[in-house]
């Protein structure tokens, strides 16, 4: 909420591609801004080459190798492809693909989950009750009082919730604050709703799937264990639908965070060089689809810390802004 209330509240030159808005501008407005406001953009552009941008290929190449005996190397030409088509037609284009991709891949996600909660409605009270008892039964107790166990948990409790909905790092305030919007604070409340849809109903949604048709406890990983999940009702046609969905999700995140590295870079570099930007970041969507995944995660996690500490620094110095900006509002 603070950071998209402060995008729209303090925002940026305009460019031929719309208004610079998000934490480079408002950082500016703190002590140490300017140095902060570099180093901000660094990150948020590492993450983009990284997790915006490889991670995404990745994560398509896999969910279509689940399913489609296909060679990984026509997979990233493919996308190699999509993301200079994407790169071509500047921010129009980001913006025309992003708000037509969303609704698809959010309704239909709903609409299979809805039915399979529905198909296996006779077990919904044992599932929540089977969630329940986990979560607060003797054997998390005593494992949580181990140590490593509990700094583990806390570790991807933290790391985790932070790649799904990106609250804190700044990105959504990147997104909204190139709107030019008059109205932060409720620009500010849809954020919370589309970090609320994306953590609780989502996420619950998904897992309360793997209790009711019995998966939970399969050992399968990732994608895996979600088709395993859609077979026990859709059959083979399960598999198709979930890869869908997971091509879909990761499409549209990198076509958002072409619009956000295009962003940081530009505050960088003043506007320039913006064919060599297509260029590197084309080539970590190439390099994405085929790399192993576990070396580059680690370093995600490094740079999104960077981002929350930098970006929570603002939102506290700037706090009594928000507070008055609110407070006008309730009173209109």
């Amino acid at each position: 909420y603070c950071e998209v209330v402060l995008s729209n509240m303090f925002p940026g030159a305009v460019g031929k591609d719309g208004v610079l808005g998000g934490p480079m501008v408002y950082l500016q407005k703190v002590p140490g801004g300017r140095a902060l406001a570099i180093a901000y953009a660094f990150f948020c552009l590492m993450l983009s080459f990284f997790s915006g941008n490889a991670m995404q290929c990745n994560s398509v190449r896999i969910a279509l190798q689940r399913v489609i005996n296909i060679d990984k190397s026509l997979v990233a030409f493919i996308l190699f492809g999509f993301v200079i088509y994407v790169m071509l037609g500047g921010a129009k284009r980001i913006i025309y693909l992003s708000e037509r991709i969303v609704p698809i891949k959010v309704g239909l996600f709903f609409l299979s989950a809805i039915i399979i909660i529905a198909y296996n409605y006779a077990g919904i009270f044992d599932a929540l009750k089977l969630i329940v008892t986990s979560a607060f039964g003797y054997e998390p107790l005593i494992g949580g009082a181990v140590g490593y166990s509990m700094i583990e948990a806390l570790r991807y409790g933290v790391s985790l919730p932070l790649n799904a909905t990106e609250a804190g790092l700044g990105t959504a305030a990147i997104l909204f604050g190139s709107t030019g919007s008059k109205s932060p604070v409720e620009d500010g409340i849809m954020s919370m709703v589309s970090a609320f849809i994306s953590n609780y109903l989502v996420c619950f949604v998904l897992a309360f799937s793997f209790v009711l048709t019995g998966v939970w406890n399969s050992g399968l990983p990732s994608i895996a264990i979600t088709v395993a999940s859609y077979e026990t009702v859709f059959g083979a046609f399960g598999g198709l639908i979930v890869t869908f969905l997971s091509v879909a999700f990761g499409i549209g995140v990198l076509v958002s965070y072409v619009f956000i590295a295009r962003e940081c870079w530009s505050f960088l570099t003043g506007g320039r060089w913006l064919v060599p930007f297509a260029v590197i970041y084309c080539l970590f969507a190439l390099g994405g689809t085929v790399l192993e995944a576990k070396v580059v995660w680690n370093f995600i996690n490094v740079v999104n810390a960077g981002l929350l500490a930098i970006n929570l620094y603002a939102i506290v110095m700037l706090l009594p802004r928000i507070a008055k900006d609110l407070k006008a509002y309730e009173k209109k």
